[in-house]
Order: C-alpha cells, then structure tokens, then sequence
C-alpha cells in the first residue's frame, strides 16, 4: 500500500499524466490513438533528453566541487 501511495506520488507519473492529456486534448477524433501514442512518444522522447541533461550537468557540478 505504502510502495503504491509514493508511486502515485512521484513527479515523473505527474509528468506523464500531463504529457498523455496534453496530448490528448490536441490530436483529432479521426486519428484519437495513433496521434495521442505519437504526441506521447516524441513528449517523452523530450523529457529523457531534459533529464539527461540535468542529470549531465548535476554530474559535472559535482565533481567540479569535489
């Protein structure tokens, strides 16, 4: 119960909660599923890059202070 509670709770399940009714919201009725999954792909395809950018600079401020 406790392990679920934070899983809800964490920042990247906010995220793509987000990114998935972004995404939804902005694509068309006609073509609902293949748009929302192409929208959430290239969303999250952006956020691992954001991530891997933070995370790089992170690294670098650290050692550059050790």
């Amino acid at each position: 119960m406790r392990a679920r509670d934070s899983f809800f709770r964490s920042p990247f399940v906010c995220l793509w909660c987000l990114v998935f009714s972004f995404c939804f919201i902005i694509s068309t009725p006609d073509k609902l599923y293949g748009s929302v999954i192409d929208c959430v792909y290239k969303e999250l395809a952006n956020v691992q890059m954001i991530v891997a950018a933070v995370s790089d600079k992170t690294k670098s401020n650290i050692w550059s202070n050790v």
